[in-house]
């Protein structure tokens, strides 16, 4: 009678779902349990374990930073460009103004307006 009922016993705990110990623990105070599935029981758990079992939150949580990241980068680009442009249109501009000496137009004005008095006479 002793022999089944400690057999039933070790049976039964046995089939009991185990626990997770210390050892099974990440760094986050995270582990996997029988179905894989990630746990955490501590509920200020750190986000120390990425790619590993971690809280939902952590991941959450660091794609929210890249997207800051990468918007900050991409701000960094479009000011750099806008800059470029601003320069390259100043550049033009200063190439399209470009004026022929005053003392030309100053031959070429009055030589017209004395073509005109001769016309005339």
């Amino acid at each position: 009678m002793r022999i089944i009922a400690t057999t039933l016993l070790l049976l039964g705990l046995a089939g009991t779902p185990r626990l997770a110990g210390a050892e099974d623990m990440n760094a986050c105070g995270c582990y996997h349990d029988e179905t894989g599935a990630c746990k955490c029981t501590d509920k200020k758990a750190k986000c120390a374990c990425p790619g590993d079992c971690e809280p939902v939150a952590c991941g959450v949580r660091r794609e929210k930073e890249a997207a800051r990241d990468a918007d900050a980068t991409l701000k960094k680009i479009q000011a750099r460009e806008k800059k470029k442009a601003a320069e390259a249109t100043r550049a033009a501009k200063t190439k399209t103004k470009a004026k022929p000496p005053k003392h030309e137009e100053a031959h070429e004005a009055p030589k017209d307006a004395i073509d005109q008095l001769l016309q005339k006479h």
